[in-house]
């Protein structure tokens, strides 16, 4: 269960307004920590309370305004959940049609988080990824690749959609754990989800069909809400995120259909619920979901994505898959992306020009390949196809992707710690900005931070990698690291002394960090 601090106000009937009622109890929480959280119970609503809408508009010290909606918990109960993203005072006031939620006043402080290391929301820092660190006011660059492990009959510690978690908390809590350990083994930094129609009735499988005659559930399933809020708890004890599929496709069931589809008032409501549920939980970002070309417009995508980032506008970074032409259909977006560039596009080899291409019509945002890159996959994804795909989306920019396990009890990744070196290297060298990366006549890849003190060298295949520095970076702060093997740096102390070229010990992928990251 996910922690909150908790506040409840007294209970207000129809009749009630006293003024010294409507203030609710001020509470204190920490920056990327767990969200304060207060009830509300109240008479004073008309209509299906699912359907109530009531706003908290939050206003931090500074000026900066969130809105936060209030969802309903049964039994005439509404609460409100809130995460300050930056240290300091917020305060605010509800907004609602409805007289029971409508004029609220509430107050909360944040602290810095004890731990140092805590991370928040996710925001785009030009075109990369980044989370919100130390009192909020800034945000620090990072990798972002998405670790999925495929549920079957065989293997029942995978996790696919939503069904796949049990409604048993210890159960379920080993299992979360494992995928966790599974995800750190393999040097990811976020848990795959997706979520499909168990938004409404859990468990629902994977290409599970609703038989005609069944009525369809169009109310949210709290015990999807519980399962995800557990999944998100524990991630982000680990300082990690959960990276959630709304929906999947029509030919599988996981489309939105049976209830009037995307944007209907059913999925209005799901929206709502999702941003005031989850939305001041950090930890998770999210794509509507794939083969989109199968279901839904760029138009209704637009409109869902506006939708739900409007009801709760605390950071989120939200997607749509995007692809060109397939089985003659297309889902494209154009200029006008949505808070990062989602695409289905399938390159199996030379990806870092791959990436460089995207990030081109990317216009200034992070870049995610949702293909799901899965070990075996298409015949392509063996370990060192993955390996070196790693390694080159980060350098054209930092792109990510979905890995993981292939469906139909595919095989493991013969040598995991050999990704989680790509994760070792770049978790504290990614922080920098960098300036567009250039491939030299040799092959190798050189990548140089915007002040000119850092560079970073890559080349695959090789004993003998060309030395292109950035102006100011100092070559006797240099190592090496051979990607191809469990993360070990070579301090290399004479850098530049053979001339033009370091000599490795051996051919293999390296990689070399010159100047003080």
């Amino acid at each position: 269960m996910l922690l909150a601090v908790l506040a409840t106000l007294p209970a207000l009937g129809a009749q009630e307004n006293p003024a010294a009622s409507r203030l609710l109890p001020p509470q204190l929480g920490h920056v990327h920590g767990s969200f304060l959280e207060w009830e509300v119970t109240t008479t004073a609503y008309d209509g299906d309370p699912y359907d109530v809408q009531a706003f908290a508009e939050f206003m931090h010290e500074a000026g900066a305004t969130y809105t936060v909606p209030l969802f309903y918990a049964g039994d005439d109960t509404w609460r409100l959940r809130f995460s300050g993203p930056r240290v300091g005072s917020y305060s605010a006031t509800t907004r609602s049609d409805h007289d029971g939620l409508a004029g609220l006043d509430v107050r909360a402080t944040f602290a810095p988080n004890p731990d140092p290391r805590a991370i928040g929301f996710m925001v785009p820092s030009g075109d990369a990824f980044a989370v919100l660190v130390g009192d909020g006011s800034r945000a620090r660059r990072t990798i972002y690749n998405v670790y999925q492990r495929h549920d079957s009959k065989t293997d029942p510690d995978g996790v696919e959609t939503a069904a796949h978690l049990s409604d048993d908390p210890r159960v379920r809590g080993r299992h979360i754990e494992a995928l966790l350990d599974e995800v750190e083994r393999h040097g990811m930094q976020a848990l795959f989800i997706l979520v499909g129609n168990n938004w409404f009735s859990w468990p629902r499988e994977y290409d599970e069909p609703v038989p005609d005659d069944v009525p369809r559930r169009t109310y949210p399933d709290p015990v999807t809400f519980e399962i995800l809020e557990d999944v998100l708890a524990r991630a982000q004890a680990r300082r990690l995120f959960v990276h959630l599929w709304a929906w999947g496709d029509a030919e599988n069931n996981n489309a939105p259909d049976g209830f009037g589809g995307i944007n209907s008032p059913v999925d209005v409501r799901l929206q709502y619920y999702i941003a005031g549920r989850l939305g001041s939980i950090p930890n998770w970002t999210m794509s509507l979901g794939y083969d989109l070309e199968e279901w839904v417009s760029p138009t209704e995508a637009r409109i869902w994505h506006d939708t739900l980032t409007s009801f709760n506008t605390l950071p989120r970074l939200v997607g749509a898959r995007e692809f060109g032409v397939w089985r003659g259909e297309s889902f494209e977006l154009g200029a006008n992306k949505f808070g990062y560039f989602s695409n289905d596009y399938r390159p199996e080899s030379d990806f870092f020009d791959h990436a460089l291409e995207l990030f081109d019509r990317a216009h200034a945002l992070p870049l995610l390949y949702e293909r799901r890159f899965l070990h075996t996959r298409d015949d392509v994804w063996d370990g060192q196809t993955t390996r070196r795909a790693l390694w080159q989306f980060t350098l054209a920019g930092g792109a990510g992707g979905i890995w993981g396990v292939l469906w139909g009890d595919g095989p493991e990744y013969p040598e995991p710690a050999h990704l989680r070196t790509h994760d070792e290297f770049w978790s504290a060298r990614f922080v920098h900005d960098f300036e567009r990366p250039q491939r030299l006549a040799d092959g190798t890849i050189a990548l140089h931070s915007s002040d000119g003190r850092r560079t970073v060298l890559y080349a695959e295949a090789t004993d003998r990698i060309t030395l292109d520095l950035a102006p100011s970076a100092d070559a006797r702060t240099a190592i090496a690291v051979d990607t191809r093997a469990p993360y070990v740096e070579i301090e290399l102390r004479a850098l530049g002394a053979e001339g033009d070229h370091w000599r490795a010990p051996y051919a293999s992928d390296w990689a070399i960090a010159i100047g003080a990251f």
